[in-house]
């Protein structure tokens, strides 16, 4: 919190507001205040301005390309958080995985534990979770792991979850 602390920070909880309408805040918050990191908290809630015929696909695919180009334009960095389908995969667009310059993902791995009320059984969840983050994409380096839930030998970067100040740190 001391670090964030004395930023200059805004929170704008607009509803229902468009990919060129946080463009335009971004434009004029870079303008005035000089801002260089913008977050968009998450792109599937923004909302459309394509007609009633476009596919959801092409609307997130267009929210996409319109931040990626004023990041561009600008100089800023737009993170712009986003749904996973259950397969771990992005939502909705994959023009979002190739208009970023970096996807990560936060990836659970829960512990198994025998059923008690079946002990020759298969191994259901149990109740605590190992989380790992994953760099799927980063244009210019290295990838680590697959997209997608944790398969295989590398599930990522362990992580450890505090959940008095709702945060991640590295185990």
């Amino acid at each position: 919190m001391e670090t964030v602390r004395n930023l200059p920070l805004w929170v704008d909880s607009t509803s229902n507001i468009t990919a060129r309408g946080i463009a335009s805040k971004i434009k004029l918050l870079h303008s005035r205040h000089g801002i260089r990191v913008f977050v968009v908290d998450y792109l599937q809630l923004l909302g459309s301005e394509g007609g009633s015929r476009d596919s959801r696909e092409r609307i997130v695919a267009d929210m996409s390309r319109t931040l990626k180009i004023t990041a561009k334009e600008l100089d800023v960095v737009v993170i712009a958080l986003s749904q996973v389908n259950a397969d771990g995969e992005l939502r909705e667009s994959r023009a979002v995985e190739q208009d970023a310059d970096v996807v990560l993902h936060v990836v659970d791995m829960p512990d198994k534990i025998q059923d008690p009320g079946n002990p020759r059984g298969p191994k259901i969840d149990g109740p605590d979770y190992e989380f790992f983050l994953r760099v799927s994409k980063q244009r210019g380096g290295e990838a680590h792991g697959p997209i997608g839930r944790v398969r295989g030998e590398n599930p990522g970067i362990p992580l450890r979850f505090h959940k008095t100040n709702f945060r991640f740190s590295e185990r």
